[in-house]
């Protein structure tokens, strides 16, 4: 009998992860930002109720949510009190979003260095900071940073689609 009870036990905590896996994205797409932002109880119950590993996805998506409700500084502490040794771009990207969206320039330039010094070579990084610049009319430094993009030999990559014709 235990060990069916363990079985099922198990089952049950595998099974866990899909809706919580869900429940992140869909809190991701809320629309009432303070709301999603109340309703990040489920994340912290994803690990002391339920022995959930949040992964990098929900990281991203409470980086998402603190972010669109206009919780720059908190998104920003939640990220460097993350248990990584380094936070993976994703992480950071998404903060680098809503500083965009709600036009803080000051976060954004210094979360778009955090990630140049991660991935020097993606260029998206790079434009996403001089469109904060352009938009906030700041040309001086919209131009300085598209003379570094320059520069560095930094490209967009080319963007493909495949058609499958269904021929054989």
């Amino acid at each position: 009998m235990p060990k069916a009870v363990n079985h099922v036990a198990c089952a049950l905590r595998e099974m866990m992860v899909r809706p919580f896996v869900l429940l992140a994205w869909g809190k991701k797409f809320h629309k009432d930002g303070n709301k999603s932002v109340s309703r990040c109880v489920y994340y912290d119950h994803m690990f002391s109720k339920y022995q959930v590993q949040p992964e990098t996805e929900h990281y991203v998506c409470m980086v998402h949510m603190l972010g669109r409700a206009g919780k720059l500084r908190e998104a920003y502490d939640f990220i460097n009190n993350l248990p990584l040794a380094s936070p993976q771009p994703g992480v950071w990207g998404a903060l680098l979003s809503s500083c965009s969206y709600h036009g803080d320039v000051d976060m954004g330039r210094e979360v778009a260095h955090i990630l140049f010094a991660l991935e020097p070579e993606n260029v998206s990084y790079y434009v996403a900071l001089c469109n904060m610049y352009v938009a906030a009319g700041r040309w001086e430094e919209a131009v300085e940073l598209r003379t570094l993009i320059h520069d560095k030999q930094l490209k967009k990559p080319a963007g493909y689609s495949v058609i499958d014709v269904g021929l054989r």
